[in-house]
């Protein structure tokens, strides 16, 4: 056991006076450093060598549990001991702390106070133990303990030397962790400033960005009001009519993608060749395939219309060949099938693209040998039938992916007629509005005249994906519930998309017409959808659908 630095006789001075220069240059050197862990190092570096005892520890308080942590430690195993947890008042430097009191323990054995945690975690048995509290602002932030595996190790000498350390220790430990959080409150600033700044650069951009938009917009506006101002005049006229020019047989328009309709049905009128007609859903595949028929050659025989999503493959077989008696069950008489009836007009196989492999097969052959057999029969009879096949699927995908023959999709598509979608041929929409609500009027005996300028300009905003189909029945909607001779804002219904073009329009800003731009604009406003719209000028409903759109 190392000898009490006080009872060596002749020594007391000496060794008094090495003491207090110690601890003087101790808080000196403590003062001076502003790193916690530096601190803690330093001091317990000299305590262990001052006392020559086993391990020396310094336990901190937790601000918010009120736990005691061993937060550095000296000797042996220390890495076992740093971050062990002490419950308020349990263990000698949980009471220590929570007392204020110094506590010299002779033997650990007969103290119950003590808690032999650390004993189990370093496996080493501590016999002596001297604890003091650290105070600073009034009340205790710690303690300094010092342990030695030896009984009876430690005398009031020691714990007077060890107070007076720990009353310079307190203050730079307390100055040290004050550091420590301004720092990271500076941190935490500095951090809330740099964002800040971005989202200001971010916010001057979309606004570059939305005033750019604003100037498209202003360009494309007086563009449009030209051709606004021609289409309402044309149609503002209730007792005008369509020109012959402006149609052909059932189908409406004047624009240039039309007129090329036109011209190729009419090329086609006296030959039979296949024809493929492509579009989206309701573009009028069916009337093009009407004034195919209706055109010279073949008006007067048989025009046989045959929905090929709408018939289960066998059902799709037996309409088309025919069948024997006994050929399938169910089948107990005799029928004629459409290639046979048909004789010399024309077959309109709508919606080709869904038909089975199999049955591709069976139709390849009818259209390169002009012959086919029954259902049952092995008679082989002759198609003089015209084929017009018609699709809003995209063939050469479906031939790509195997699901629909190449040497079919060749064969059908000797002529393919594209109709364009109506979005594309916008300068038709007053005609068709102006042709719709004839028809309407006769349906319902009204005597609506027309739309209003601003419903003029809210429908040919409109994108239309159900094309002339969708402008049909919105129209024939809209005209049960008018009671007015002219169609106005009002009168449209309430879901309807094209409502929020004219709030937008009148806000003298462009729809975003990309994903970076949305999403710029929501992340300056924190995803906040009230303000993201009012930011870019657009109602909330336009915004929630171009989300859609985007698939954010």
């Amino acid at each position: 056991m190392a000898k009490d630095p006080h009872t060596e006789k002749g020594e007391i001075p000496y060794q008094q006076n090495r003491e207090l220069e110690l601890i003087s240059w101790m808080g000196r050197i403590l003062n001076s450093i502003l790193d916690l862990d530096q601190i803690l190092t330093v001091l317990l570096s000299e305590i262990r060598n001052l006392l020559n005892v086993t391990g020396a520890s310094i336990w901190l308080k937790d601000k918010e549990s009120g736990d005691i942590i061993c937060r550095q430690a000296a000797g042996i195993h220390v890495e076992k001991v740093r971050g062990y947890h002490l419950k308020q008042k349990t263990g000698i430097s949980g009471w220590v702390s929570a007392s204020g009191q110094s506590v010299i323990v002779s033997d650990t054995r007969e103290d119950s106070r003590y808690d032999s945690g650390v004993e189990h975690k370093m496996e080493i048995e501590f016999r002596s133990m001297l604890s003091v509290p650290l105070f600073a602002r009034g009340g205790t932030i710690g303690t300094i303990q010092v342990v030695d595996m030896a009984p009876n190790r430690f005398k009031t000498s020691h714990q007077t030397l060890l107070e007076t350390l720990a009353g310079n220790a307190a203050v730079a430990i307390d100055n040290a962790q004050l550091f420590s959080d301004l720092k990271k409150q500076t941190d935490m600033l500095l951090e809330t400033n740099i964002k800040l700044e971005r989202e200001i650069d971010l916010r001057k951009k979309v606004e570059a960005k939305l005033l750019k938009y604003k100037q498209q917009l202003e360009k494309k506006v007086k563009r449009q009001t030209v051709e606004l101002d021609r289409s309402w005049k044309a149609l503002a006229d209730p007792k005008g009519t369509i020109k012959v020019e402006h149609r052909f047989g059932k189908i409406i328009g004047r624009s240039e993608p039309m007129q090329t309709i036109y011209t190729l049905i009419q090329n086609l009128a006296n030959v039979s060749a296949t024809v493929l007609i492509t579009g989206e859903s309701g573009t009028g595949k069916e009337l093009v395939a009407d004034a195919l028929h209706a055109n010279k050659q073949r008006k007067d025989h048989p025009f046989a219309k045959v929905n090929c999503s709408a018939l289960s493959e066998s059902v799709l077989e037996s309409e088309l060949f025919g069948h024997v008696k006994g050929a399938f069950t169910g089948a107990y008489r005799n029928k004629i099938g459409w290639f046979q009836k048909a004789a010399d007009g024309v077959i309109l196989l709508d919606e080709i693209g869904d038909v089975s492999l199999d049955f591709q097969k069976r139709l390849l052959r009818v259209l390169q040998e002009r012959e086919f057999e029954r259902l049952g029969d092995t008679t082989t009879l002759s198609m003089g039938a015209r084929v017009i096949a018609a699709t809003n699927q995209n063939l050469m995908d479906r031939v790509n992916k195997g699901e629909f023959r190449q040497d079919l999709y060749y064969r059908l598509k000797v002529v393919e007629i594209k109709l364009p979608p109506l979005r594309e041929r916008m300068d038709d929409l007053p005609l068709l509005i102006h042709h719709f609500l004839n028809n309407i009027n006769d349906d319902l005996n009204k005597k609506i005249e027309g739309v209003s300028p601003e419903v003029l300009h809210i429908l040919m905003a409109y994108h239309w994906p159900g094309n002339v189909r969708e402008l049909q029945n919105t129209l024939e909607h809209i005209c049960i519930f008018c009671k007015n001779r002219t169609i106005v804002v009002d009168d449209l219904p309430l879901d309807f998309p094209g409502h929020d073009n004219l709030y937008d329009q009148q806000h003298s800003h462009t729809l975003p017409d990309n994903k970076e731009t949305l999403l710029k604009a929501l992340e300056q406003v924190k995803w906040n959808k009230t303000r993201a719209a009012e930011i870019l000028g657009i109602s909330r409903r336009t915004l929630y659908r171009r989300l859609k759109e985007y698939q954010i």
